[in-house]
């Protein structure tokens, strides 16, 4: 990444130096691990911020990443302090190829994950006894918990059926599961509930829901359908990181819109360990005023460029996204903060040269 490095006093008149040097001492720390494994989604959901469907998603396509490369970087995060134990597993549908998923969660349990979780939309619970199969063999593995996605706009792709075997047989083997639900203003959460039986969905260990987000197709829901400025999109997000590492490789600070943007900031673990990713991250300046200061701090920037996104968002993750997205305010951004630290260098410089002995005197 261009972006980094230390700012000196001489820059303390710019707000986002001021941030930084408020913001360096900090260690940056993630919730856990997350990997998304594919882009490929047997289903192809109107809100989806992935963009996942049959074919990939439009930004990265068919993208994969080979099973010895994602075993390694379990194996690396579990040594790594920043990361809190918990791995968790999620595409695109990652079950889609059910012998990776098992062998993932298994290696996440041998590597000493206190919670290894994963995302799916249950397809393959379509009868009760391919349900308690692949139950069964998750257990087998090491699953602690399903995170289960249904809402208005699954409904097309999969049966209420499957939802309701999933919790069904969870509940039996011993896997917790959480029913995440999406909402706008026309699909609230009765009406994804309504689909499912009751002796079902009492069994479900907790039911969670949030708002459909402006990223990916979910964009195209548009202001009228979308919960715009239900969410306040200043503040940091450091709380809510989780070390996430995306289809093509390439590490995030979190999965919620800035690992679907193409971006490639901090390194990729096809290329290198992830020690030596996660050490960069501690150092980076975009990441440090990003997760400390928020995305909303970059606005100004992008405002004096005449790049400004507008001011119609969800939330911050909904401007994160919008921000990142494009690679004109990306390098806005970029360059805002390369300036500064090339001022800082040649202040550094200055103040090296007048610290230098006066001439014609001897060093003590």
């Amino acid at each position: 990444m261009k972006a980094g490095g230390h700012f000196g006093d001489t820059v303390d008149t710019d707000p986002i130096a001021r941030q930084l040097l408020q913001l360096s001492a900090f260690p940056v720390f993630y919730n856990g691990l997350v990997l998304i494994t594919t882009t490929r989604c047997n289903a192809q959901c109107g809100m989806c911020y992935q963009s996942a469907g049959p074919k990939g998603s439009p930004l990265m396509g068919k993208a994969r990443l080979d099973l010895p490369v994602l075993e390694r970087a379990v194996r690396e995060a579990a040594g790594i302090d920043a990361v809190a134990p918990r791995f968790h597993l999620a595409g695109g549908e990652a079950f889609m190829d059910m012998d990776a998923c098992l062998r993932l969660i298994r290696c996440a349990r041998d590597a000493g994950y206190e919670l290894v979780s994963a995302t799916t939309n249950v397809f393959w619970a379509k009868d009760i006894a391919n349900a308690r199969k692949v139950a069964e063999a998750c257990v087998e593995a090491g699953l602690d918990l399903f995170e289960i996605s249904w809402d208005h706009w699954h409904k097309p792709w999969i049966a209420p059926a499957c939802i309701d075997n999933c919790i069904t047989v969870c509940a039996e083997v011993g896997i917790e599961t959480n029913l995440r639900l999406l909402t706008t203003r026309n699909h609230r959460i009765p009406e994804a509930l309504g689909e499912l039986d009751p002796a079902a969905r009492a069994k479900a260990s907790v039911i969670t829901s949030g708002p459909v987000t402006g990223s990916g197709r979910g964009a195209a829901l548009g202001d009228n359908e979308l919960f715009v400025g239900a969410s306040p999109i200043d503040g940091g997000c450091h709380s809510m990181l989780h070390l996430t590492i995306n289809p093509t490789g390439e590490v995030m600070p979190c999965c919620a819109g800035i690992d679907q943007t193409g971006q490639s900031f901090f390194g990729n673990v096809k290329e290198e360990s992830l020690f030596d990713i996660v050490d960069r991250m501690q150092h980076s300046a975009l990441l440090r005023i990003l997760v400390f200061d928020g995305v909303a701090s970059f606005l100004p920037i992008l405002e004096e460029a005449g790049l400004s996104p507008g001011k119609d968002f969800v939330g911050m993750c909904d401007l994160c996204w919008s921000v990142f997205a494009d690679n004109d305010r990306t390098r806005a951004i970029e360059d805002h903060l390369d300036r500064l630290r090339v001022k800082a260098l040649k202040q550094l410089v200055a103040d090296m040269e007048n610290a230098r002995p006066h001439e014609g005197l001897v060093d003590a």
